[in-house]
């Protein structure tokens, strides 16, 4: 049988792979010694073979068979206490079946596979012990455990239906049923031995029937089990019908050349152990589009009925209407409606009701003229259980065109909204808020531009938010947010907000380029003091092909957030970057910030200098031969609240005495206030990357003046595959 199914064509493969990994730690104080050494193998070997079926006209397979080995040894030890060792081995059994069968003259497609192809894993832990002894050498977590647990993933889809135009008697017999897909997918974790347990299986079945064109039935059923802790388990059973596909992709049916309409009705259950879990939910979903020359009209609705883990019972209506059309060249509109209806109901009878209603249009006139104008306005009324929301809100702009000026931009607008608010429980109110907008642009010529802006917004009565305890209740039109962030009461009765920006930008040549930011941000209310927040932000920067300099200033005067005028913050960064030829580069970089708020004075400041070296082969094939890296940092202060203080200086060499080796060695000295309180890491390394074959040799020596703390590390690697 194996002969007829099988061809020449099919592939076999062995593969395999062996690694070793040892890691020692030593670490010495005043008063204790502590050490850890690890070594971890891991090896692996693998069968593969894959072909057609038949010549390719059943299908393909695709088989692998493999295990993996890992043993581990690791001792902890420490002065004044017991040994801690750990010492495992642990086996996995790999495979991979998957089996595609598409005969050409049948109209059905199934792929069935189950495979575990998860190799073991090493899980690390950090030695309390090691904590007081710093960082000096990096990670010092060592093995401790692995993780080989099964990851089984099993499952088949079949895909049956007529799926092209063939007429042989079976596709005569068969072209009457509807096409259908079936989709089962099952995973199992089991790793009751790893330092995270994990035991659980998630099923999944889905059924999808195409009855006619476009009309699709979808069944879809769901089992979690956690063998652990059985509170999240859980079934899931999904039903739905309409116009979306095997793929979840909506489906659109035209009724005509300018109408069409895609639907779907959806009903989901979810029940679990764990009450939170639970769930019954509705959806159903009518969506509509119609497109004519002069126009087009889109709506979404929506409605959802849902049964959460207390019993409360939601419903959610959603009735939204977009249109929008062309008269002419010159003018332009756009419409909009909404009805949205929330109705939630708990357990004991408590009822929450949210109910908003909206409408608004564009219009945009004068597009070809010197300046254009935009005419908007929209009303929203908004109610809940104990308080009720109407706003209206309109507005007008205006911009100019290229016609008016090609070095002009003018822009003007004006906005405003009017809030009246009544409660049940609360005096009504009305709240007006007016912006004013200008701007202008001006460009004199291709290198200096200027931008400015005038935002000015006045607000008259005590402004009330609207809320409401249904859930997704929030309103479609935005309501009034303080700029300082502060509650009605302390607003008061009316309040006035300027915000003044300038910017500038300038390029005198190709390759420098200067601009400037000035913001000033004023504040006043009748019950708050004059609030004046000042922002400048400057930038200059040159670049030409072998060097680049830049600076970058920045200060702030007063506090949007604590109304603090005495607030400042003063902060500059220079850099320099130099390219001297492609063997030598350098850069430095200075920054200082000083900052002053609520009584306390921060300052800082930073100095970051690198210089780097690379040489090349001069015969042969050319290639990089070895490198020096050279970085000096000198920080003191703070940076915004974190202390920096120290300097450091590192280096580092690579040689590459061929393409697949490197060779490496480095050195820090760090120290904070005197020379002889410093810390001083070194390290070497050698690594060899060759296509089959990779080492890697690490050894990273430090110590610490201060407490006189020695630390090494030591780590090793090999691997070998075939």
């Amino acid at each position: 049988m194996t002969t007829l199914l099988t061809s020449h064509e099919a592939a076999a493969r062995l593969s395999g792979d062996a690694s070793l990994t040892y890691t020692s730690y030593e670490g010495q104080s005043a008063s204790s010694r502590v050490s850890s050494n690890s070594l971890v193998q891991n090896y692996s070997l693998l069968y593969s073979s894959q072909g057609p079926l038949y010549n390719s006209r059943v299908g393909s397979y695709d088989v692998s068979l493999g295990y993996n080995w890992t043993a581990l040894d690791t001792t902890f030890k420490s002065s004044g206490r017991p040994n801690d060792n750990f010492n495992e081995t642990r086996g996995h059994l790999m495979y991979n079946g998957e089996i595609k069968l598409d005969p050409k003259e049948v109209p059905f497609k199934l792929n069935a596979y189950s495979r575990d192809m998860t190799r073991n894993s090493i899980a690390t832990t950090a030695n309390p012990v090691f904590e007081n002894f710093g960082s000096m050498v990096g990670n010092r977590d060592q093995a401790t455990g692995i993780n080989d647990g099964l990851h089984i993933e099993s499952g088949a889809t079949l895909i049956a239906g007529v799926k092209n135009g063939m007429t042989n008697g079976y596709n005569e017999i068969l072209r009457h049923f509807p096409m259908i897909l079936f989709d089962y997918k099952d995973v199992m974790n089991r790793d009751l031995r790893s330092q995270n347990p994990v035991d659980d299986r998630l099923s999944r079945l889905a059924f999808v029937s195409l009855n006619k064109k476009d009309n699709w039935f979808h069944y879809r059923h769901t089992l979690f089990e956690d063998y652990i802790d059985s509170k999240n388990n859980y079934v899931e059973n999904e039903v739905q019908l309409g116009t979306v596909d095997q793929n979840l992709v909506r489906r659109w049916i035209d009724f005509s050349n300018w109408l069409r309409v895609s639907t779907d009705l959806q009903l989901s259950k979810r029940k679990s152990n764990y009450q939170a879990s639970s769930l019954e939910e509705i959806n159903l979903n009518l969506f509509v589009g119609a497109e004519r020359k002069y126009w087009n009209a889109r709506t979404f609705t929506t409605f959802n009925r849902s049964v959460d883990e207390n019993q409360k019972l939601s419903y959610q209506t959603t009735l939204p209407l977009y249109a929008s059309g062309v008269v002419s060249q010159d003018l332009s509109w756009d419409a909009r409606t909404s009805f949205r209806n929330v109705h939630d109901k708990d357990v004991v009878g408590v009822s929450s009701r949210f109910t908003a209603v909206l409408a608004g249009y564009r219009v945009n006139a004068y597009k070809r003229a010197l300046f254009s104008l935009t005419q908007n306005s929209e009303v929203e009324v908004s109610e809940s259980n104990t308080s009720r929301l109407v706003t209206l809100s309109a507005g007008v702009e205006t911009t100019s065109s290229s016609r008016f000026s090609r070095a002009v931009s003018l822009g003007a607008s004006y906005n405003i909204k009017n809030s009246v608010t009544s409660s049940d429980t609360m005096s009504s109110s009305n709240f007006v808020d007016q912006r004013l907008m200008l701007h202008v642009a001006y460009a004199p010529t291709n290198t200096l531009r200027f931008d400015v802006s005038q935002i000015n917004e006045f607000t008259n009565g005590n402004y009330t938010q609207f809320n409401s305890t249904a859930s997704n209740s929030a309103t479609l039109l935005s309501q009034y947010v303080n700029p300082r962030s502060l509650t009605s009461a302390e607003t008061g009765s009316n309040s006035y907000h300027s915000l003044s920006r300038l910017m500038a930008s300038w390029n005198p040549r190709p390759r420098l380029d200067t601009n400037l930011t000035l913001n000033e941000d004023i504040y006043k209310s009748s019950v708050q003091k004059l609030s004046m927040v000042t922002d400048v932000q400057a930038n200059v920067t040159y670049t030409n092909d072998a060097w680049s300099v830049s600076d970058s200033f920045g200060y702030s005067r007063g506090d949007r957030y604590i109304l603090d005028d005495n607030a400042r913050t003063i902060s500059n960064t220079a850099t320099l970057k130099y390219i001297h030829s492609r063997n030598l580069d350098g850069s430095a970089s200075v920054s200082y910030s000083e900052t002053q708020s609520d009584g306390a004075n921060l300052s800082g400041t930073e100095v970051i200098q690198k210089l780097n070296y690379y040489h090349f082969t001069r015969s042969g094939v050319m290639r990089k031969l070895f490198e020096f890296n050279e970085t000096l940092t000198y920080s003191d202060g703070f940076r915004n609240t974190t202390v920096i203080n120290g300097k450091t200086l590192l280096l580092g060499l690579k040689y590459y005495p061929i393409s697949q080796l490197t060779l490496a060695a480095g050195a820090g000295y760090t120290y904070t206030t005197s020379l002889n309180d410093y810390t001083l890491v070194w390290n070497a390394a050698a690594v060899a990357n060759f296509r089959l074959l990779q080492v890697s040799l690490d050894y990273i020596n430090g110590f610490r003046k201060a407490d006189g703390v020695k630390e090494n590390k030591f780590t090793g690697n090999i691997r070998k595959s075939f």
